[in-house]
């Protein structure tokens, strides 16, 4: 295996590690993104098939990076594994499978402005005032629950006691109606509907679980709790997960 005379001891020992969680910590400049395209041509040379391989990462760039990467170590003739960021991995879970929890296929998914247009719609049907309570604001507090995995009849029943906490909950509330009326799905949605859909239905996480057996995550340390989760989920069968951070 010519391949692995390009790497340097470290590196060399996370490529050939194969069966069982690895954890990979380094600073910028050494290599992560490169030992993660090494060792999956490793697990491929090895006979793993493509499809049972997931690399996730944080932005569309880094993710066609990566993919450029692999392929050109793979060659045209292989195909490469899914190597994607972890809200276009949470689409296509949902536009597959989210039925099972009342999602159409067909969802629209929202960008900030268009989030903030609906907080702002919601707070309208309520009677706040915006100028009293900004609704970017509240956005980014329902934005930071939904990241730590936390739905909305969770926060009313954590904090609906207190003013502000009943503030954000009730515009929560219709804001969720109003998406559900659109078919649409805000950024953050798109990991706590997977989260959610993977809990409530087993069946459908194994079967993820038996497709992604090997699962790759670059920048781990920028995972928030339903990123977390997420992993942890798609993990749990197979326990063969490669997380690569930074220390810092």
């Amino acid at each position: 295996m010519p391949y692995l005379d390009q790497l340097n001891p470290p590196q060399k020992e996370a490529v050939l590690h194969q069966t069982g969680p690895l954890l990979v910590i380094a600073g910028a400049g050494a290599g992560k993104t490169r030992t993660i395209a090494y060792r999956i041509l490793h697990l491929i040379e090895s006979g793993i098939k493509p499809e049972n391989i997931l690399a996730i990462t944080f932005t569309n760039k880094a993710a066609r990076e990566m993919r450029e990467r692999v392929q050109k170590l793979l060659g045209a003739d292989l195909s490469a594994p899914m190597m994607t960021t972890f809200h276009s991995f949470g689409v296509y879970v949902l536009r597959h499978r989210g039925e099972k929890i009342g999602l159409p296929h067909h969802f629209t998914i929202l960008d900030r402005d268009d989030s903030v247009a609906k907080i702002k719609e919601a707070m309208r049907v309520l009677s706040i005032d915006e100028k009293r309570f900004e609704p970017r604001k509240i956005l980014n507090a329902i934005s930071r629950q939904k990241g730590d995995n936390v739905n909305q009849a969770q926060f009313q029943e954590d904090n609906g006691q207190e003013f502000y906490g009943k503030v954000i909950s009730q515009v929560w509330q219709k804001y969720e109606e109003l998406l559900k009326t659109t078919k649409s799905l805000d950024f953050d949605d798109l990991l706590l509907k997977t989260v959610e859909l993977f809990k409530t239905n087993p069946d459908i996480l194994a079967n993820f679980q038996d497709r992604f057996r090997y699962l790759h995550v670059d920048e781990y340390q920028d995972t928030n709790v339903v990123q977390y989760e997420l992993t942890n989920l798609l993990a749990q069968k197979y326990q063969n997960i490669c997380v690569v951070g930074d220390m810092d």
